[in-house]
């Protein structure tokens, strides 16, 4: 269900994370050797598991469903804890803040956002919203001074941006007036933050069965201000969108088409 490329900074290896339903296996990237193979707990198709890094440069394994306990394993396959939790979990984020020297996991429950200050094992901060009924998917940004949480709606095209460590809400963004878009539906997908400035997405118009433009846009997070498209694809779109870490071009964009091929892209001059 998942593969993910992971950058070992501790011991300088590039390994590839891979998720079914009966294994997740983590893998030496250069000799595609299986080198961590945990059976998950969850035997589930809507299980959930994702390499976070946690305590600076540790690399963690969290698996979580529905509203069963979270589960955390180090990258050799041990348990290492069990977060108990008995509400719904439609998302989750895990990060090292760099502003605080801790670790954090964020979920978003049915109705609310909360974090998880994860070094005390204690509940941490709730976020609001007023007016949504959303899933949201969860996105970090670590800037210099202050450490933001980033909601990006799922049947809304909508962002939200609250204070991190004190669950203020600093932004509220609804996005199709931005957009001008004749469509009644809209949807943000694959959202990831580029670098501190940049929020980058796709969006994706619906008009009957078929998707419309699939576009990537950038929002600055300064101004809020939306970027000229940076991709347009007028056929079904990209199922995949990422940043990705190339050993000659730097920072690129990685996509994938629908039963198609993987792009590589990097920034023109």
């Amino acid at each position: 269900y998942t593969i993910k490329q992971i950058l070992d900074k501790k011991n300088r290896r590039d390994l590839l994370l891979s998720v079914s339903r009966q294994k997740i296996k983590i893998w030496n990237f250069n000799n595609m050797k299986c080198i961590t193979e945990i059976n998950p707990k969850y035997n589930d198709e809507y299980k959930r598991s994702f390499i976070s890094y946690l305590n600076n440069n540790e690399i963690y394994i969290i698996e979580y469903f529905s509203d069963f306990p979270i589960l955390v394993y180090n990258i050799e396959g041990k348990t290492i804890k069990e977060i108990k939790n008995n509400e719904i979990i439609n998302a989750m984020e895990a990060f090292y803040d760099t502003n605080s020297s801790k670790s954090y996991i964020v979920l978003n429950n049915v109705g609310y956002l909360k974090s998880y200050d994860y070094d005390n094992n204690k509940e941490y901060v709730y976020y609001f919203y007023d007016g949504y009924d959303e899933f949201f998917s969860l996105r970090i940004n670590i800037k210099q001074n202050e450490t933001q949480l980033i909601g990006i709606g799922h049947f809304y095209p909508l962002i939200i941006i609250w204070n991190f460590h004190t669950g203020d809400k600093l932004y509220d963004i609804y996005l199709k007036a931005n957009l001008k878009s004749p469509f009644d539906k809209m949807s943000i997908t694959n959202p990831f933050v580029w670098d501190e400035q940049h929020l980058c997405f796709g969006f994706r118009n619906h008009f009957g069965k078929r998707c419309g433009v699939y576009s990537l846009k950038l929002l600055n997070l300064n101004n809020l201000n939306i970027c000229d498209n940076l991709i347009n694809y007028k056929e079904r779109g990209f199922s995949y969108i990422g940043k990705i870490k190339h050993p000659i071009y730097g920072d690129c964009l990685i996509t994938e088409l629908f039963l198609d091929n993987i792009g590589l892209w990097t920034k023109k001059e």
